[in-house]
């Protein structure tokens, strides 16, 4: 029996608001469920056209055997200029790629962050209590904020922080040897004249 994988999609253009439309109107009206070569492809929530200062885009998911079907989607806009798409996909429960957070399609920056401390250490630096409850995926601005509580530092040039964070894990593991304690940041510039989606780590 296979397994399924959800992926959220994101469609968006600068300047082509028709074919936007067009696109939206197979997704909202059409069949729920679409045939590609030997895939099937379940189509659920679809949201409605979001306008934004920047353009217009509009959210939907997909359940697909095993992979994200993204041959589709390559066929599907490739037929209509200034038409992207941007993808977050999970396969049992694991992020497998991530763009900047669709529901803020225009922002160009984001984190991903990777934390865990060990209970032990903990009880020994409570200070750090915070880290467990940071957000994987945080904005540009909360992401920085994360990494300056952490490093006790206003420092906001990206590579210096970094660079901070780098020597941080250094520091507490030569505190704690025996004991699991690490965050990692990982800093995303996007381009949104050129849409991708990226392995994270």
């Amino acid at each position: 029996m296979a397994n399924w994988c959800t992926t959220y999609y994101a469609i968006l253009t600068k300047h082509n608001f028709e074919g936007l439309a067009r696109i939206w109107e197979q997704f909202k009206f059409g069949r729920s469920v679409l045939h590609y070569q030997d895939t099937e492809i379940l189509v659920d929530h679809v949201g409605a056209i979001v306008n934004e200062p920047a353009g217009q885009y509009f959210l939907f998911k997909v359940e697909t055997k095993w992979k994200p079907c993204h041959e589709y989607m390559d066929e599907l806009v490739a037929a209509y200029d200034d038409i992207h798409y941007i993808y977050t996909a999970e396969e049992l429960g694991t992020g497998l790629y991530m763009t900047n957070d669709i529901h803020k399609v225009f922002v160009t920056e984001a984190w991903c962050i990777d934390a865990y401390i060990e209970p032990y250490v903990l009880k020994r630096r409570p200070e750090l209590q915070f880290v467990d409850e940071c957000n994987e995926y945080p904005g540009e601005k909360e992401g920085r904020q994360f990494l300056q509580r952490l490093l006790h530092t206003d420092e906001k040039d990206t590579a210096s922080l970094l660079k901070k964070l780098e020597d941080w894990n250094k520091q507490v593991q030569a505190e704690f040897p025996s004991h699991e304690v690490y965050v990692y940041a990982h800093h995303i510039n996007y381009d949104y004249d050129h849409p991708v989606t990226i392995d994270i780590w």
